[in-house]
C-alpha cells in the first residue's frame, strides 16, 4: 500500500511555525492501494498552538485502522496517563465510502442531508448532546449499549483500560455505520469520541467537512430551522464544557462565540435591522483574540440566542444579567416547542461514575 504525505503549510509566524520546524507534522496522510485511496489521516483542520489539542480524523473503508490503533495503544503505554490525555490528542474515526468518481469520502459527509437534524429528531439529539456534555463536565461516563465511554479524557475513570474499551466501542459503532448508516448509528459513533461533537450540523458549522460545506451551512436560508436549533444548543454547551476559571475570571475560546453566531447568522428569525449586525461586528472584533473573559461577552451570547427564540422581534442589546444556563434553557424551550409531540426520545444515559 502506497503512502502519500501532504505537508502542513507553514504559517507566517508563531508557535505553529516552531512545531512544524521540528518535523513529523502533516496535513494529510493517504494510504493508496491500486490507485484507490483507502485511508486518510487528516490533521489539517486543527490548529497547532499551546491551547489546542491535536485532533486527527481518520477516514477509512473499514474498522481495521481502529484495531491497529488499539494494538498500538496496548503496546505503548504512557505510565499513569492515557495516550489521549498525555499527548492531548484525539483520534476521530469516520466510516467512509469510495464514490463513483473514486474519491474517498466520510459517510457523514456523503449522507449529510439525511443525517441532519429534523423536527422529529430534535428532542432526541438535544438529550444526547446534554448527556454527553454533562458527562464531560462531571467527568463521568455515558452508557452506549454494552460500553461505557468518557467524553472527557481527564475523567478519573478514564484509565488505559477505559481508553481501550472506548476505542473498542468506536470500532463497534463504526461497524454499525458500515452495516446501516443512520442518524442513530451516527450518533452512537459520535458519542465514542472524546471532546467531540454529536450533531451533524455542528460538525458542518465547525468546518469538519471543509470550507465549502461550512459556508453553505452558515448561509443556508431554507425554512428548516431544526438543525440550527440543535447546533446552537450544542455550541452553547461547548462553551459551558470548555470554560475555565471562576467568577469574573472565567475564560472561553473566542471561536465558540463565533461558531454560535455562525449557526444563527442567517436564521429565518434574524433581526433585519442594524441591531443584529452590531452584535456580529462585536463578535468579529473578539474573534481576533484567542480567549475572552466570559462576563464580557454574555450579553452578546444572550442577544444571539434571543434573536432566534423571539421569532421576528429584534434582540435587546443592553446591560442585563444573564448566564450560559439561561441561554441553554431558552434554546431548549424553543426545541421542545417546535418538536412534534411524538418526537423520538434519547436512549443515552449518564452514569455518575467518576
Amino acid at each position: 500500500m502506497q503512502k502519500i504525505i501532504e505537508p502542513r503549510p507553514p504559517p507566517n509566524a508563531g508557535f505553529e511555525t516552531d512545531v512544524i520546524a521540528l518535523g513529523n507534522t502533516f496535513s494529510k496522510v493517504l494510504l493508496v492501494s491500486e490507485g484507490m485511496t483507502m485511508y486518510i489521516f487528516d490533521a489539517s483542520f486543527g490548529s497547532l498552538d499551546p491551547l489546542s489539542d491535536l485532533d486527527v480524523m481518520v477516514i477509512a473503508i473499514d474498522t481495521k485502522v481502529i484495531i491497529h490503533w488499539i494494538h498500538f495503544l496496548t503496546k505503548n503505554t504512557t505510565g499513569e496517563h492515557t495516550f489521549t490525555a498525555y499527548y492531548d490528542s484525539n483520534f476521530y474515526f469516520e466510516p467512509a465510502i469510495i464514490q463513483t468518481n473514486g474519491q474517498l469520502v466520510s459517510m457523514a459527509k456523503h449522507n449529510l442531508m439525511a443525517a441532519l437534524s429534523k423536527d422529529e429528531t430534535m428532542v432526541s439529539e438535544m438529550e444526547r448532546i446534554e448527556a454527553y456534555a454533562k458527562a464531560y463536565i462531571s467527568k463521568s461516563a455515558v452508557s452506549l449499549d454494552n460500553f461505557q465511554v468518557y467524553p472527557n479524557p481527564l475523567s478519573q475513570g478514564f484509565n488505559q483500560d477505559a481508553e481501550i474499551q472506548q476505542y473498542t466501542a468506536m470500532a463497534y459503532s463504526g461497524q454499525l455505520c458500515f452495516e446501516n448508516y443512520s442518524p442513530i448509528t451516527a450518533a452512537k459513533l459520535a458519542t465514542t469520541k472524546s471532546e467531540g461533537l454529536v450533531a451533524v450540523g455542528s460538525l458542518a458549522i465547525c468546518g469538519v467537512f471543509g470550507t465549502d460545506v461550512q459556508m453553505a451551512f452558515i448561509n443556508d436560508k431554507k425554512k428548516n430551522q431544526a438543525w440550527r436549533l440543535v447546533a446552537a444548543f450544542e455550541m452553547l454547551y461547548n462553551i459551558k464544557m470548555h470554560q475555565h476559571g471562576e467568577g469574573n475570571n472565567v475564560i472561553i475560546k473566542s471561536k465558540y462565540l463565533t461558531r454560535l453566531n455562525n449557526v444563527l447568522l442567517h436564521s429565518n428569525y434574524v433581526c433585519p435591522k442594524d441591531a443584529r449586525n452590531r452584535i456580529t461586528r462585536s463578535i468579529v472584533r473578539y474573534s481576533g483574540e484567542k480567549t475572552v473573559l466570559l462576563f464580557l461577552i454574555l450579553n452578546l451570547l444572550n442577544a444571539v440566542v434571543e434573536d432566534e427564540v423571539n421569532k421576528n422581534d429584534c434582540p435587546t442589546f443592553g446591560d442585563f444579567e444573564t448566564s450560559i444556563d439561561e441561554c441553554i434553557e431558552k434554546v431548549r424551550t424553543a426545541i421542545i416547542k417546535r418538536a412534534p409531540s411524538n418526537s423520538l426520545r434519547s436512549q443515552f444515559r449518564t452514569f455518575a461514575r467518576k
